[in-house]
């Protein structure tokens, strides 16, 4: 949980002067996304597949170099849990299962490199933050990319965004102190200012 609230205050300690000026002109743009998020994550050493929503904010201060700084929750489900006590021998009732429901959530803050190609707007990304399960917090990197097209003068869809996200894995039960996770989000980009 600290890691959380030290890049959440690190993303306030950066914007708040610049949003001080009402006029904006601190910044070339603002940039809001919202849309759907996929992932593959660690848990208990297994990979899972987790689906849910992404939000983020960014800013660009020059021509190649912004801020970005994004929210994503997944959800998912845990590896097959029997529920006990189990039919007794030759009993015609089968066993049950459960699948735990697990929130896979980040909270990430760090660089991006925005450039156009081609007419659509790309981007890399640099992030740093924490991710939080139902019991844990832990160390997350995010590196990846993405493209926009743009679709008005302020909405763009985001066709792909592709992030390898490695987190810090140090429990007891978890003998790899990485986990190396993929994931996917879409949607559509509303910016302020130039794209």
């Amino acid at each position: 949980m600290k890691s959380t609230r030290y890049a959440f205050f690190v993303f306030l300690a950066v914007t708040t002067p610049a949003l001080a000026q009402n006029d904006f002109s601190q910044f070339r743009n603002l940039e809001f996304f919202g849309g759907f998020s996929h992932g593959t994550f660690t848990v208990n050493d297994y990979h899972k597949d987790f689906d849910g929503f992404a939000v983020s904010a960014a800013t660009d201060w020059a021509d190649h170099f912004g801020y970005e700084f994004e929210y994503a929750r997944q959800y998912g489900s845990d590896q097959v849990v029997p529920v006990l006590p189990f039919p007794p021998p030759g009993s015609s009732q089968p066993p049950r299962y459960i699948f735990p429901s697990i929130k896979e959530s980040q909270l990430l803050f760090g660089l991006r490199n925005p450039a156009h190609w081609k007419g659509l707007r790309v981007f890399g990304h640099t992030l740093m933050g924490a991710s939080k399960t139902p019991n844990h917090t832990k160390f997350t990197l995010c590196l990846g990319g993405g493209m926009d097209l743009p679709l008005s003068e302020h909405f763009s869809l985001r066709v792909l965004q592709v992030d390898y996200i490695p987190q810090g894995q140090r429990q007891d039960y978890q003998p790899s102190a990485w986990g190396n996770n993929i994931r996917f989000q879409t949607g559509i980009v509303y910016t302020i200012g130039p794209h």
